[in-house]
């Protein structure tokens, strides 16, 4: 499991990464207040511990989609997740806690797909108990 006590540098970091995922360390250093190798080091630890990752999509294979919130039966939230992990639709997986169990990001290549997948393969996978989905607004 991954470590939850991050220093202020790390979420400083993942921070950067989310605003400008493609910078060169060289770029952030100067704003960060560290040296490249030290940023360089500070990610490949983040990342060699699962607590930070990138993960990318291209945003033009999709047109329709959508976040679902996922509650499971009872001890079954990995099993789903790994199950919808390896669906092509889902673009993100989250553990989540509270009113919960997983939120998903789904994205189809049309609204018809979308549905489709919501409607009649998503209730395929053993363990969810039930669903909430919220469409995606998208300026194409």
């Amino acid at each position: 499991m991954p470590d939850s006590s991050l220093s202020v540098l790390d979420l400083r970091i993942v921070n950067a990464l989310q605003i400008a995922p493609r910078a060169a360390w060289s770029q952030l250093a100067p704003i960060l207040g560290v040296d490249a190798a030290t940023l360089n080091r500070r990610w490949r630890d983040l990342h060699a511990t699962g607590t930070a990752w990138i993960s990318t999509f291209d945003p033009d294979s999709w047109e329709a989609g959508a976040l679902v919130e996922i509650n499971c039966h009872s001890g079954a939230n990995l099993r789903v997740a790994a199950a919808l992990a390896e669906t092509p639709e889902a673009i993100g997986v989250d553990l989540t806690a509270g009113g919960r169990d997983i939120v998903a990001t789904i994205a189809a290549p049309s609204e018809a797909a979308l549905w489709t997948y919501l409607l009649e393969e998503l209730p395929r996978i053993d363990g969810i108990e039930s669903t909430h989905s919220h469409p995606i607004a998208r300026n194409v």
